[in-house]
């Protein structure tokens, strides 16, 4: 049997044959932004098993070039994640802040009267960390220490034939689902990416990185006994082009990239996760595991942010049947544009008589929505409590509106749509909770 079928009979991994002379490891692009994702002692255990394998890593030119064209992105979300982190905190704050103060008015809670919550200490606390994070001088170091690890290790420019003949390759392998890549067929079809004279479509990304793999071997024939490919790429659901899955668990590396690895280049391949790579060279703790999968949760919730936009879309939502008429019907409708013009107006700029919002007919409220600028309702307001209360009855309605924008966006999979109403979401809720406690 096993010389009949030597690809099921492949021996697992070993610890110790990760730092043997004849393992090559290679690091997938989402391994390298991890890093850039996780807080700093987590980022740090990273790259110090990056040291720890150095002699044995190899980075393929199209996961290097992917890293710097994303990391940016990463910094960017990974501060405005941290950023949403405070702002529900405090809002949180402010809540329970609130019914502190219904309870004092309350007789029943005489010890309640000396009771006080720091909120401005609270939000210097936040920022403290925050700042730390943004530091433009840690940013730097974070990525020095990056590329100190993976320069020399990466592979030559390649040639824009190489390129051609692997995407002309891909077509065929696309067509007859051959991994690894072919989930990305439809969702970067019209994708391109061009650098440094180079020009090729995303959608053979993963190809490309496959190929020049097999390339490097192939130059390093007889030295080489095993390849451990090092990647979360295959942990979402929607991608079947990489792991081979038995009742959603992760079983290896689909048996075509057995078979192809040891047909073209006699050598063993095995994929790891990130976290798992990184257990098996420095100590993870349970509570350190914990810890990833939250962070990087946070970015799933975000977005894939190693992913365009497109695929995010189709990544994190279900397309049905369902989703198709709730698009064309809300979306592509006569009476709503597909677009928010809200964003960037300023009070001064804007002459709308909300009440037309408030008392419009259902058939024209959508349209009236987006003409609607997100105005601070709790602020430059006397005490009249008639003013309050119509300005209360208003973000009832708009909170009604926003919440139904917010599914349709979700069920139709615009991710990008989906977040802003939800931010939107966010603002008029705390404006309610404000002028509420007006009341009290």
């Amino acid at each position: 049997m096993e010389q009949l079928f030597p690809s099921f009979f492949q021996p697992q991994l070993k610890e110790n044959e990760l730092t043997a002379e004849d393992t090559v490891i290679v690091l997938d692009t989402n391994f390298l932004l991890d890093i850039y994702r996780l807080n700093p002692s987590l980022a740090d255990k990273y790259i110090a098993s990056m040291r720890k394998i150095n002699d044995r890593l190899f980075i393929p030119y199209f996961v290097a070039l992917e890293f710097e064209f994303n990391k940016s992105k990463i910094i960017r979300q990974k501060s405005q994640i941290i950023n949403n982190q405070k702002q529900t905190v405090l809002k949180a704050f402010e809540e329970v802040e609130a019914e502190i103060d219904k309870l004092k008015k309350d007789s029943s809670f005489p010890s309640l009267q000396e009771f006080t919550l720091n909120k401005i200490e609270l939000e210097e606390l936040l920022n403290k960390d925050i700042n730390r994070f943004s530091e433009s001088s840690r940013m730097h170091s974070l990525h020095n220490k990056v590329a100190e690890e993976i320069d020399n290790k990466i592979s030559n420019k390649p040639t824009q034939k190489f390129i051609d003949e692997t995407q002309e390759k891909g077509e065929e392998r696309y067509k007859q689902q051959v991994p690894p890549g072919y989930n990305d067929a439809e969702i970067k079809e019209e994708e391109l990416r061009n650098y440094d004279g180079l020009k090729y479509k995303r959608k053979y990304g993963d190809l490309l990185i496959w190929e020049t793999i097999l390339n490097e071997l192939k130059n390093r024939a007889g030295r080489v006994n095993r390849l451990v490919f090092v990647s979360n790429d295959g942990t979402s659901d929607k991608k079947d082009d990489l792991i081979f899955k038995a009742s959603g668990q992760r079983v290896g590396p689909k048996i075509e990239l057995f078979e192809e690895m040891r047909i073209e280049t006699n050598v063993k391949f095995y994929i790891l996760k990130n976290s798992t790579f990184v257990s098996m060279l420095e100590q993870i703790s349970e509570t350190d595991k914990r810890e990833i999968n939250q962070q990087l949760n946070h970015f799933d919730e975000f977005g894939e942010t190693n992913k365009s936009d497109v695929e995010n879309d189709y990544d994190r939502f279900t397309k049905t049947a369902e989703d198709t008429i709730i698009r064309n019907r809300v979306f592509n409708g006569d009476n709503i544009r597909y677009s928010n013009p809200l964003r960037g107006d300023s009070l001064n700029n804007v002459n709308i008589n909300e009440n037309k919002n408030l008392h419009a007919r259902e058939d024209d409220s959508d349209e009236l929505y987006w003409e609607m600028p997100i105005i601070n309702h709790s602020l430059d307001i006397d005490s009249d409590n008639d003013e309050i209360l119509r300005r209360i009855e208003i973000l009832q309605h708009r909170l009604k509106r926003n919440e139904e924008f917010m599914f349709q966006a979700k069920s139709m999979g615009d991710k990008q749509r989906y977040l802003s109403f939800r931010d939107e979401y966010d603002i008029l809720r705390h404006q309610l909770l404000s002028l509420k406690r007006r009341l009290d």
